[in-house]
């Protein structure tokens, strides 16, 4: 089976946001694109003049992120369904004798499980690539920048 997930997702984009948490501003397809679609949308800090830096400035995160899709095929743990399955064909009537031994599931060997895996894993992977579903996760990456960017203040004649 192969690694690649069945259903990629898309490049990464940029985003920017006034907290490292929660992405505000975004997808651009460029760092400047994201900076100036946060300051329009007011999505920055504002931090005071001093002493050092007489004029306002803004601060905000910006960086390069990365959807994720989930593979579910990886989830698949053919040990825990074969311990799964032990009752209900003891339920059934095909499990263990009387004495509750000689279980038809203990006829698996290590390679048997491990083929098992191997092959229900593919068919996920393959049911899930013809379906394109991408299982898309809330969770993204970061793939480049991810960093405080501090910048003058859009509107820098404030007093």
């Amino acid at each position: 089976m192969t690694n690649e997930h069945p259903c990629p997702p898309p490049e990464p984009k940029w985003w920017a946001s006034m907290s490292e948490e929660r992405l505000g501003s975004g997808p651009c397809d460029t760092k400047e694109g994201a900076i100036a679609e946060a300051l329009h949308a007011g999505e920055f800090i504002e931090i005071d003049p001093d002493d050092e830096n007489p004029d306002w400035r803004v601060s905000m995160w910006v960086g390069e992120y990365q959807h994720k899709h989930v593979n579910l095929a990886q989830y698949f743990d053919a040990k825990r369904f074969i311990d799964d399955a032990y009752e209900p064909i003891d339920e059934n009537g095909e499990g263990a004798d009387e004495d509750g031994e000689r279980h038809p599931l203990e006829e698996l060997s290590t390679d048997d499980i491990e083929a098992l895996e191997s092959a229900v894993r593919q068919a996920i992977w393959t049911w899930q690539h013809d379906r394109k579903i991408p299982l898309k996760s809330w969770w993204v990456e970061a793939v480049s920048g991810h960093e405080p960017v501090t910048l003058p203040h859009p509107n820098n004649d404030q007093s």
